[in-house]
């Protein structure tokens, strides 16, 4: 957990600058939020370390990792007295990104059939 504030803070970071976009691939996806406002929960694949994007839609095997390690680093701490900072605003974007991860990543236009979509602006299979 010692380098985990620093992760998450850069993947809210990434999610917001990736909110301004309206080619990322999804609409009324501004599932997370925090005192400043809502955001997309899935940040476009291609992010400059210094700010912005370069390439939009999600990734969705970069969404997986993100997202699991969110849910990691809550579970481990949720006994904890006191937790961290983090823990109650990581639960609920951790929540909200695993929502828009099925809604934006997810293939669901066969039936009963699920299938990981590429990304959130690459079709299924």
């Amino acid at each position: 957990l010692k380098y985990f504030e620093g992760y998450y803070t850069f993947w809210k970071n990434m999610c917001k600058g990736s909110s301004d976009h309206f080619n990322n691939c999804q609409p009324n996806g501004k599932y997370c939020s925090d005192f400043s406002g809502s955001y997309v929960c899935l940040p476009d694949w291609r992010v400059y370390k210094t700010g912005g994007t370069e390439s939009t839609g999600a990734a969705t095997d970069a969404d997986a990792d993100a997202i699991t390690g969110i849910i990691l680093a809550v579970k481990s701490v949720e006994g904890d007295s006191p937790r961290p900072w983090w823990y109650d605003e990581a639960r609920h974007w951790a929540d909200a990104s695993a929502s828009a991860f099925f809604e934006f990543n997810v293939d669901k236009s066969r039936g009963d059939h699920r299938l990981l979509k590429l990304g959130s602006c690459w079709g299924g299979w």
